[in-house]
């Protein structure tokens, strides 16, 4: 038997709003001060591996880092928020400029773009827990791939006038 927490809707809302401070904020403000304003101390940021748990506030603080060293011009946006008891599920998007490290690819100055899904368990108004499905091959298909096209452009003047097709290869 499962014990279920139950949330009034406030909470719901006042969580959402913790997790969208952590995009706007943390991420693309870059804000050195949001981590110790939305983070408890003992947080657990799962992308950290295996000493995350022991890591607390200060993993989400290697996050951080990491991201500022992999890509310039960082933005995020969230498309949707859901949540019920404790739990916040973001789905959003990432873009930015590939200058380090990008899920094994060398930093190349290309463009991505890649939608990710997150969770965060948030008490008295700290996230206590993180983790994210990011859209690795995705980005990784956009840093390597021979032309433009990773960009969503066409590569030559020849094929500007036609129409893309349903598998990505243009119709002649």
């Amino acid at each position: 038997m499962s014990i279920r927490t139950v949330v009034d809707s406030e909470t719901l809302e006042a969580n959402k709003a913790v997790v969208r401070r952590y995009f706007e904020e943390g991420v693309n403000q870059a804000s050195p001060t949001v981590i110790d304003e939305i983070i408890a101390i003992d947080a657990v940021d799962e992308t950290r591996g295996p000493d995350a748990a022991t890591l607390g506030r200060e993993g989400f603080r290697q996050h951080a880092a990491w991201l500022a060293a992999t890509a310039d011009n960082v933005r995020t946006t969230v498309t949707e928020l859901v949540a019920e008891g404790d739990r916040v599920v973001a789905f959003w998007t990432i873009s930015g400029y590939a200058k380090g490290l990008v899920f094994g690819v060398p930093g190349n100055g290309r463009y991505f773009e890649g939608i990710s899904i997150s969770s965060f368990t948030i008490r008295d108004g700290l996230v206590t827990r993180y983790s994210v499905l990011p859209d690795r091959l995705g980005v990784i298909a956009q840093l390597t791939a021979a032309d433009d096209t990773a960009a969503g452009t066409v590569g030559d003047s020849d094929t500007a006038d036609e129409e893309p097709v349903a598998t990505g290869q243009v119709a002649r």
